[in-house]
C-alpha cells in the first residue's frame, strides 16, 4: 500500500498496481466470506466484470480460504444482445475465469441476448434477495 487517508468517514487506501489492490480487495472478500460462512450454510455474492476487475477476479480464484461449495455468486451486469460467445461478454468471462475454475454452489448469470430480458432480470432479482442488490442490463 502506497498510502492511507480518510474521506468522508471512509478509509481509502491507494496502492501500487492494480495487482495489489486485486489482491488486497481478494483477500478482504475472503475474511468476509469465511465469517458469513460461520453462521449459514449459504453465502451470496455478487461481482462485477470489466477491466478495473480482472486482477481481483484472479486473485480470488487463487485462494484457498474461500468455501466455494458454500457460496451463490451472482454475476452483476452484461451487454444488451450479446451473445456468450462474443469475446467481450463478462458473462462468458465469469464463467470461464471464475465459475469454472473455483466451482462455486451456484452461478446466476444474466443472459444478455435473452428475448425477455424483463423476465431475466425479475427471476435474478428473485434470486438475489439475499444480497440486497439489483441486476442490470448495459446498454
Amino acid at each position: 500500500m502506497v498510502q492511507t487517508f480518510v474521506s468522508d468517514r471512509m478509509l481509502v487506501g491507494v496502492y501500487d498496481s492494480n495487482a495489489a489492490l486485486g489482491a488486497v480487495a481478494a483477500h478482504d472478500l475472503a475474511a468476509l466470506v469465511r465469517d458469513a460462512a460461520a453462521t449459514r450454510d449459504d453465502v451470496s455474492i455478487i461481482l462485477a466484470t470489466g477491466n478495473s476487475q480482472l486482477s481481483f477476479i484472479e486473485a480470488l480464484c487463487m485462494r484457498s480460504d474461500i468455501p466455494w461449495d458454500r457460496v451463490t455468486v451472482f454475476h452483476m451486469d452484461e451487454y444488451i444482445g450479446l451473445s456468450e460467445r462474443h469475446p467481450a461478454s463478462f458473462r462468458r468471462y465469469l464463467r470461464e475465469k471464475l465459475a469454472n475454475v473455483v466451482h462455486p454452489r451456484a452461478f446466476y448469470e444474466l443472459v444478455g441476448h435473452a428475448t425477455n430480458k424483463a423476465g431475466m432480470i425479475h427471476r435474478l432479482n428473485r434470486r438475489d434477495r439475499v444480497c440486497g442488490k439489483a441486476a442490470s442490463i448495459a446498454a
